[in-house]
């Protein structure tokens, strides 16, 4: 979803997860007006709830929404909220690209909170209808002091409407939510008025396992969101390359257009040669004109010449002597003219020179270019090699880190093997030692009962009445038994009755699981599907297959929200489709899937590129061939030119030498009249010569502006070779530059390697260290195993020694306590080594922690340096990050770990309260059997001393009633341990069950009579006891056997029953509280190491409950639930700055990518231009060419008009005698004008 802030100075385009505003210049919108914090605010998509979230830094003057103050909060933004951030800042409006507009109230303005906002706790009971929403209201004047929890959509609450329309800005929630709460997410005990446990309506590991499949969904759909972000990258690939496409497109314009004015400039030219060869023909004309002049001259003059003859001969004398003077002259000029021409070509020749030395330099640049990239392609092959050897070793070292944290990871799963270990063995002591315990009591109650039985029957038969009789019958004693057990049976049946409500909420209870697993199994298929290539269409038909199960409604709170989201999903891939379809794919083959439409699309995108490419080579080919024939044609021109050049001028001379014969012919005739005409003629000529002489000081001037020019042009080439040096020493500085950064990027790297190695070697050092650890522990282990072999071996002698003192009852029972003592020190001594061996390995977990912190440290570290190194390093980087990944997939294994961590403490929490209320159960009833204990115990005195067999039949009967009683407090014990229930309570029904055989053979060996006297052996056995248990405190296991024979001696003879009752209520209290204190020690173990974890110093419930009274319990309970929130929060807060260091890196290596195409393109760019000025340096020669040919013809075309005027000019000599001599030297200069004709054509 793309989002812009509209403001007067401009639009601003929010980025798609998270965009930072401050001061700071890293923010992504940078705000410099007053009242704005370095880190002010941030705004983040929320995909949960498909909106954006506003969170305030808690800023001084804070970020205003519709002119509504937030500090410290976050609020969710929709399209058309106007914010602003700080009291004086610009006003930005929010404007989401396809927001659906909705009409919502105007936003009163609100005071600010003055304190904190708090998160409020309340929780209430789940139902269908009602759900808490996702986000909570901005509590801003009426704060309350009772909190309420809420959660974001993806803990298993399901989302739905509001309950109003949500005004703009309406919703808020806590600094510290932007990041939902998942993995800490754990469900409270409801309680009613009076603290006592309300009725929950889900089970809790059904909701856990159904949090954590929405929670795979939620990743799904990422992981197709990330896909999603990748196509947007490919489709914006596509653009930039459609644009590249326009741009080609109009560059091939352009040389059309530069083609389509060179063949203009063809046609021009081809116009100006006809216009040459149309004044050649118009000069050709003028001299057939002047010729029929001459012949018509010729017929006039004949007579006119033969009267003149003799006037003229002294002016021919004169002229005579004037022509001499005159060819004087000439052969000066002529002279001149050849030194002249002379000059100019040695002039040319050193033109031509130059040129050679500039093609010369030209190819020796380009020559020096070629080495270079032969240089420097061989430099990049072994940069490369030298890449690919690095490469290789950081692989090794990559392969060498996971075998070492492979063997980490086992050797932690055996060292908590050990610590299971451990605990089995230490829970087995402690069985091993109550059952020495219960042995005992048995022994110190069975003395008790005796003395107790007789007064018991009388007091509970008789205690209602006022007088006890003083003879009772056997019938009224029979009686009241039959009142007990009617009684009995009605209890009885009131248990039965409630067994079958149990029964029938228990299938209640699997009818809801088994809906569960079909939603599961659906859920399951489903993911499979979603796994596969697959369109919208087929994910519509898994939908309706979803939609269509048959839910128990108690599961619809999961089944609706997951519909909705995958109606999202196929909403999102609707909208891909149509955009495909839109681009110009083929939808029409529905099962193809979307991977298949990529790679059409892939193929399109490939299809234009080499479209463009043939289309650039059909270019150059038609460049080429345009140029070659132009200068075909051109050479052809020329040839032509000169060939019909030569046809003309022989012409020319044919003609005139015919002339010159007709003229001979009629010359003597006319001689004399055309003396004057001549002379004037010769005059004319002198003109002629003088304006040829000034003509070709024009012409050496113009000769040499061009050479200065051609000089200039030389100079500049000259200047460019030596720019072209400069360049080449530049690039072999920074060839030379590069090759000492590369020197110190190679040290850099053995540096790192060696702090590599030198981390590897301490974690060797480490996990040898751990190895002798666990080896001791292991030691250790072996011989508290032996020792708990050796002390079961001593405990069955002693049942067997038992056994015989039952049949032998007269012997004493010091030696049995002395021995029990013994015992109990060995056991004391084994829980001492097993409580240091577990301080052992805290100790080295907190180790393995601390390097867990440097490590994650040393990331940050390599995070900041990212932004300083090159290239190559950050390649090097990426590799390294796939470390830092595995690191982060053990960190989140600790995360786990943590979590169920916390779950077993709420766990813990609940039990020891349902224990708690039990207990409190098991006393009202106690309290309810002593008061009828009591009442009956009056009616029981009046009546006389029963028979043996009234006392056997009620010994039956009142253990039934206290064997419930221990029965219950042993199973509440039980519950109290958290971990292997069912092992504990097997175990402590084998030992009710001992204890009972051992009570009925105790009762048949010796039946007992009512007058005995029991309490003076019971105090004697009490004192000895005492006396024993002080003396043997320090004494060692030798003294066994002894200790067994005092035992044999001392034991007595006679054992109640109903005491063993009492002993088994006691052995169960004692149970309860060794488990309370059992559980009570974890948790604050827990506490301690999550504290010390997160660097919490102020947890202020760290005391034990055992001695306190309810007041006090209740203020540590809070003490607790505070710590547990601070604790929460700080988790929270690790957990959100993992979350976006993990986003950073994605854009660096989202940045680094686009950069790495920026440099591809951009290298295809300059290899283009290249081309296209190699193309132009090509054409700028081709014209020039051009334009020296055009010169040179011009030139040629110039000295053939010349010729023709010269030729027209030219007249014989005023010599009469010798006109035949004039003829000769005119034919002579003729032949010199032809030679120099032919010198300047052939140059």
């Amino acid at each position: 979803m793309k989002a812009f802030l509209n403001s007067s100075d401009g639009v601003f385009m929010l980025r798609s997860k998270v965009t930072t505003i401050g001061r700071h210049e890293d923010s992504d919108l940078v705000l410099k007006s007053v009242g704005i914090e370095d880190h002010h605010a941030v705004i983040e998509f929320s995909d949960s709830e498909n909106s954006f979230v506003l969170q305030d830094f808690n800023s001084l003057h804070g970020t205003f929404v519709n002119d509504c103050h937030i500090q410290n909060a976050a609020v969710k933004v929709g399209a058309g909220d106007i914010l602003r951030f700080g009291s004086g800042g610009t006003s930005y409006e929010l404007v989401i690209e396809n927001a659906s507009q909705m009409s919502c109230p105007p936003m009163k303005r609100h005071t600010a909170w003055p304190g904190q906002l708090q998160l409020l706790s309340e929780t209430k009971l789940y139902t269908p209808s009602t759900t808490p929403p996702q986000l909570p209201f901005l509590q801003s004047q009426h704060p309350s002091s009772v909190h309420n929890s809420w959660m974001h959509g993806t803990n298993g609450t399901t989302p739905h409407p509001p309950n109003r329309r949500r005004p703009v800005s309406a919703w808020g929630r806590s600094m510290t939510s932007s990041f939902s709460p998942d993995t800490f997410s754990r469900p409270t005990a409801v309680r009613q008025g009076n603290g006592q446990p309300g009725a929950s309506g889900v089970p809790l590991s059904g909701s856990h396992h159904m949090d954590l499949l929405l929670q795979e969904k939620d990743e799904i759909i990422l992981k197709m969101k990330d896909e999603i972000s990748h196509l947007l990258g490919f489709e914006s690939e596509s653009k930039h390359k459609d644009t590249v496409i326009a741009n080609l497109q109009d560059e091939i314009a352009v040389m059309t257009k530069k083609m389509a004015q060179a063949a203009r400039n063809d046609v021009e030219f081809t116009q100006k040669l006809l216009t040459f060869e149309r004044d050649i023909e118009a000069k050709m004309e003028e001299i057939k004109a002047l010729k029929e002049q001459i012949s018509n001259l010729q017929r006039d003059s004949s007579q006119v010449l033969c009267h003149s003859l003799s006037e003229r001969d002294l002016e021919i004398a004169n002229l005579k002597k004037e022509g001499e003077k005159l060819r004087r002259n000439q052969a000066l000029t002529t002279g001149l003219v050849t030194s002249l021409q002379r000059d100019i070509s040695a002039k040319e020749q050193r033109i031509l020179q130059l040129k050679l030395n500039a093609d010369k330099l030209k190819k020796e640049n380009r020559e020096k270019d070629n080495q270079l990239a032969v240089i420097s392609a061989k430099r990049i092959g072994e940069l490369e090699l030298q890449v690919k050897g690095l490469q290789g070793e950081m692989q090794k070292n990559c392969t060498e880190q996971e075998i070492i944290t492979s063997r980490l990871a086992e050797k932690i799963k055996a060292e908590e093997e050990l610590k299971k270990e451990c605990e089995r063995k230490c829970l087995q002591l402690q069985e091993m030692g109550r059952r020495e315990g219960l042995i005992k009591a048995d022994l110190e109650q069975a003395k008790a009962q005796l003395e107790c039985f007789k007064r018991q029957m009388i007091e509970i038969f008789y205690s209602q009445e006022a007088e006890i009789p003083e003879t009772v019958t056997d019938q009224q004693l029979m009686e009241k038994i039959r009142q007990i057990t009617d009684e009995n049976l009605q209890i009885y049946e009131e248990e039965k009755l409630l067994q079958e409500e149990v029964i029938s909420k228990d299938s209640e209870e699997r009818e809801v699981s088994e809906t569960v697993e079909v939603l599961k199994k659906s859920l399951d298929e489903f993911q499979a599907f979603l796994k596969t290539s697959y369109c919208s269409s087929s994910l519509k038909r898994e939908i309706c297959n979803l939609q269509d199960l048959c839910i128990d409604p108690s599961v619809l709170w999961i089944h609706t929200p997951v519909v909705e989201i995958l109606s999202s999903l196929l909403s999102w891939v609707e909208a891909v489709e149509q955009l495909l379809q839109d681009v110009g794919i083929d939808m029409s083959c529905s099962d193809k899937g979307m991977a298949s439409y990529m790679k059409s699309l892939l193929e399109n995108n490939h299809e234009t590129v080499g479209r463009i490419e043939t289309l650039q080579a059909q270019l150059d080919k038609l460049k080429e061939s345009q140029n070659s024939l132009l200068h075909e044609k051109l050479n052809e021109l020329q040839v032509e030119h000169e060939k019909e050049l030569q046809d003309k001028i022989e012409l020319i001379l044919l003609e005139k030498e015919k002339e010159n014969r007709k003229i001979l012919d009629s010359a003597v005739a006319q001689e004399k009249d055309k003396l004057k005409l001549s002379v004037e003629e010769e005059k004319k000529k002198v003109q002629l010569l003088e304006d040829q002489g000034r003509h070709l000081t024009e012409i050496i001037e113009l000769k040499m502006k061009e050479e200065e020019i051609v000089n200039a042009k030389l100079r500049e080439a000259v200047d460019s070779l030596e720019e072209a040096r400069k360049r080449e020493a530049m690039l072999q500085e920074h060839l030379l530059m590069q090759d000492k950064h590369l020197t110190l990027i190679q040290d850099e790297n053995e540096l790192l390697k060696q702090k590599i190695q030198k981390e590897i070697m301490e974690y060797k050092e480490q996990i040898k260290q751990h190895s002798e650890t666990i080896v001791a522990l292991e030691d250790r282990l072996m011989e508290a195993t032996e020792h708990q072999k050796t002390i079961e071996e001593e405990n069955v002698a002693l049942r067997e020694k038992i056994e015989i003192f039952q049949k032998e009852p007269q012997k004493s029972a010091s030696s049995v306590s002395q021995e029990l003592s013994d015992n109990e020190e060995a056991h004391v001594l084994l829980i001492g080594e097993l409580a240091a061996a577990r301080k052992e390995i805290q100790s080295k977990q907190v180790i393995i922690l601390g390097l867990r912190k440097d490590l994650s440290e040393a990331k940050a570290r390599m995070s900041d340096m990212i932004g300083e190194l090159s290239e190559k390093q950050k390649m090097e980087l990426e590799r390294n990050l796939i470390l830092v990944s595995s690191q982060e997939s053990e960190l989140n294994v600790l995360r786990e770990k943590l979590f169920e961590m916390s779950d077993l403490v709420d766990k813990k929490d609940k039990d020891l309260r349902t224990s708690a209320e039990e207990l409190r159960h098991a006393k009202e009833k106690l309290k309810k059997l002593k008061n009828a204990a009591k009442e009956k115990e009056s009616e029981f005195e009046k009546l006389p001393q029963t028979d043996v067999q009234a006392s056997s039949t009620t010994k039956d009967e009142v253990p039934k009633t206290k064997k419930k009683q221990t029965l219950d407090l042993a199973d509440l014990g039980a519950k109290c341990k958290g971990l292997r229930h069912e092992e504990i309570i097997q175990r402590q029904k084998d030992a009710l069950t001992e204890l009972r055989d051992r009570i009925k053979t105790l009762e048949k060996s010796q039946p007992l009579t009512i007058n005995e006297k029991v309490p003076e052996p019971l105090i004697v056995l009490k004192k000895d006891l005492s006396e024993k248990i002080a003396q043997k405190i320090g004494l060692e296991k030798e003294r066994v056997p002894s200790s067994i024979k005092k035992m044999e001696a001392k034991l007595p003879s006679h054992f109640p029953n109903t005491y063993s009752n009492v002993a088994l209520e006691r052995t169960a209290k004692l149970e309860m509280s060794d488990a309370l204190d059992l559980s009570e020690k974890m948790y604050l173990n827990l506490i301690h190491a999550l504290g010390s974890l997160m660097n919490v110093k102020e947890l202020t419930g760290v005391q034990s409950v055992k001695h306190l009274s309810q007041d006090e319990r209740e203020e540590v309970r809070m003490q607790r639930q505070k710590d547990l929130e601070l604790l929460y929060d700080k988790i929270s807060k690790l957990k959100s700055r993992l979350e976006r260091k993990e986003e950073l890196l994605k854009e660096y290596e989202s940045d680094i990518g686009q950069l790495r195409a920026n440099k591809v393109s951009l290298q295809a760019y300059q290899a283009e231009m290249t081309k296209l000025e190699d193309e132009v340096y090509r054409e700028a020669e081709e014209n020039a060419l051009l334009k020296e040919a055009l010169e040179r013809t011009r030139f040629q075309l110039n000295q053939e008009k010349r010729l023709n005027r010269a030729v027209k000019l030219h007249k014989p000599g005023p010599k009469t005698k010798s006109f035949p001599e004039k003829l000769k030297t005119t034919d002579h200069v003729i032949e010199a004008f032809k030679k120099r004709a032919h010198s300047n054509a052939a140059s």
